[in-house]
């Protein structure tokens, strides 16, 4: 943080790389960093924050932050206007050379609509998000499910990181189970 946001700054935005589906339809007990590596840059963003600077009167949004003193800068030191609508959460165009976080937002058609209409999310209860009523091909909810750029930096990584997960790569049968018997873990 010292590094890429001096004392002006009050949050430093990383970039999101969204994964899209990559023609996975349902479940499958392999790591979703094998089966979902096509990504496309998408302007919303996370930001690492100073407490002492948060604005604790005005807290709208999950992504970013009010201000009460400093600016939003990402990671070239580029200060961020933050508008009053949606677009609070995005830096279109953001760098992804010093931070990147990969979301995994869809995983599945499956997934994405037990996620957000059988389970619910945070603001919504079960079956009362507008995605649950509105996820038609071409709709802005879909947006990004389909389609991307190959990108298999995350999965790779993983292997080189923890080595017993290349036992995905050629073997078919491999699931989840095969490296975690106890798999899932029920708490």
């Amino acid at each position: 943080m010292e590094e890429h946001c001096s004392e002006d700054c009050g949050q430093i935005s990383l970039n999101w790389n969204t994964l899209s589906v990559s023609n996975e339809t349902n479940y499958r007990p392999v790591p979703t960093l094998m089966r979902n590596i096509h990504s496309y840059p998408w302007g919303t963003i996370k930001v690492i924050v100073r407490p002492s600077y948060v604005d604790t009167d005005r807290f709208d949004w999950g992504h970013s932050v009010r201000l009460k003193k400093g600016n939003w800068v990402d990671t070239t030191g580029k200060v961020i206007p933050r508008p009053n609508n949606w677009k609070k959460q995005a830096n279109n165009g953001g760098p992804s050379d010093v931070g990147l976080l990969y979301h995994y937002r869809f995983r599945s058609p499956g997934e994405f609509y037990h996620k957000n209409c059988v389970r619910g999310d945070v603001l919504h209860s079960r079956g009362q998000h507008p995605k649950c009523t509105i996820n038609r091909p071409g709709t802005r909810v879909d947006q990004g499910m389909y389609g991307g750029n190959l990108d298999t930096l995350a999965w790779e990584l993983l292997k080189k990181m923890v080595p017993k997960y290349a036992i995905f790569e050629n073997n078919t049968n491999a699931t989840m189970k095969t490296l975690y018997p106890d798999y899932p873990y029920r708490f």
